[in-house]
């Protein structure tokens, strides 16, 4: 199984620390890749351990002892589990974890049995790969993108190590999505780079296409145009090929970015209209989203601010239908820059205000850094010199996390004609 594109955006999480899961935004759902566990659970009969990457494919949980060890404190149950051989015992933290996750959106315990797993596969010398995973799929749904990071750069090693490649791609695709969100595009890049090398072995197209599409994103953010257009025009065509509308509708979008960028602002229009009518077909909210959000970025270079700012009111909509704080906080950002620009400080510091608030819950510090600059220009606007200059040098400071030395010396420079 191939992990869909992430969505750029968080999940909903209640007060005692669990998911509410009928309210995750689909690409979100579809990273839930150990559902077949759960299924498992819920029908009669279990399906054999094979199918959810055990160290021992002939391994098959007793069901009501799993049900049984669901009703308990994990610490009991892995002082029971102590009992076993390793090797079962790493089995049954494993679906415990999973059910905990999934059915009882018991983070908390989730990550107790993925703890203990991991350490008593470490100790017996058993694969850890799957673990490490799982540890970074619950810090991805929790928008904690640096520690799952930090378990997959542990998760890629190990996978190679056990000759796993399902999950190799699995940990690859997921690396580079959450540097991609967290802002860190070198590492993006790289991952998404080793994943291609992955797919290209075994000849798996759409994948391929998936994986083109990260990569000229990636490029795109680092100005790198000309490759963000290769990398999208070969991804659009296996699309096209495959009559995959959604990969189409990202391609598209992607392309009218580097249109954009090129100063084409016909070309890039006709390229997001197009996208929105594929993303209108495949009822992607979030696409939609993200095409107004950019016809608003070409409206505001034309300076044609009312426009701009009817496609960002609609843009933090369909963000907002498709449960996207991230992607409602940009829009609120960028529409605080147009307020700004058409020097209505009231409106654009309200905007900016919950652009911060969404895009920090988000942990998105590539944004936060635009976030930060733009109320850095009001503050400055406003003659509020010693604010503008405390929020430029933390743009800078989050600028420099995600490596973009342009930015990071364009915010350097208007702190220096503050005179700090």
């Amino acid at each position: 199984m191939f992990i869909s594109k992430a969505v750029r955006s968080g999940c909903k999480v209640k007060q005692d620390n669990s998911y509410a899961i009928d309210k995750w935004p689909p690409g979100i759902k579809a990273r839930c890749i150990f559902t077949g566990l759960l299924l498992a659970f819920i029908f009669p009969v279990c399906s054999p351990g094979k199918a959810f990457g055990n160290e021992d494919p002939n391994f098959v949980p007793d069901r009501q002892k799993v049900l049984q060890y669901m009703q308990m404190p994990p610490k009991n149950v892995c002082e029971e589990l102590k009992q076993l051989a390793a090797a079962e015992a790493v089995e049954y933290s494993m679906v415990l974890a999973t059910l905990h996750l999934y059915r009882s959106q018991n983070i908390k315990a989730a990550v107790y049995y993925c703890d203990y797993g991991l350490n008593t596969a470490e100790k017996n010398s058993l694969d850890k790969a799957r673990i490490l995973f799982l540890l970074a799929v619950i810090s991805d749904l929790n928008n904690d993108y640096a520690a799952c990071i930090l378990y997959l750069e542990r998760a890629v090693p190990a996978s190679k190590k056990e000759n796993n490649k399902d999950l190799l791609k699995q940990s690859l695709l997921l690396l580079s999505n959450s540097t991609y969100r967290y802002g860190d595009f070198s590492k993006s890049l790289q991952a998404s780079k080793q994943l291609l090398e992955v797919i290209k072995e075994q000849g798996e197209e759409l994948e391929k296409a998936h994986v083109l599409f990260n990569i000229g994103e990636v490029y795109y953010r680092t100005a790198k145009i000309s490759e963000a257009n290769s990398a999208a025009t070969e991804a659009l065509e296996i699309f096209k090929k495959a009559e995959d509308e959604k990969g189409m509708a990202d391609c598209l979008k992607l392309l009218g970015n580097v249109f954009s960028g090129q100063g084409d602002n016909a070309k890039a229009k006709g390229h997001y209209q197009l996208a929105t009518k594929h993303y209108e077909n495949t009822n992607d909210w979030h696409g939609q989203g993200n095409c107004h959000f950019n016809l608003a970025l070409i409206h505001r270079k034309l300076k044609e601010y009312d426009k701009a700012i009817d496609m960002l009111k609609k843009a933090s909509f369909f963000y907002t239908k498709s449960g996207s704080a991230v992607g409602t906080g940009i829009a609120q950002m960028e529409l605080g820059n147009v307020y700004y620009l058409q020097k209505q400080y009231s409106k654009a510091e309200s905007c900016l205000e919950q652009a911060e608030f969404l895009l920090k819950k988000g942990n998105d510090i590539y944004r936060l850094a635009q976030t930060l600059e733009y109320v850095g220009d009001l503050k400055a606007a406003q003659d509020k010199d010693e604010q503008a200059g405390e929020y430029y040098k933390r743009s800078i400071q989050n600028y420099k996390a995600t490596g973009l030395i342009n930015e990071e010396n364009r915010v350097k420079r208007k702190l220096k004609k503050l005179g700090e």
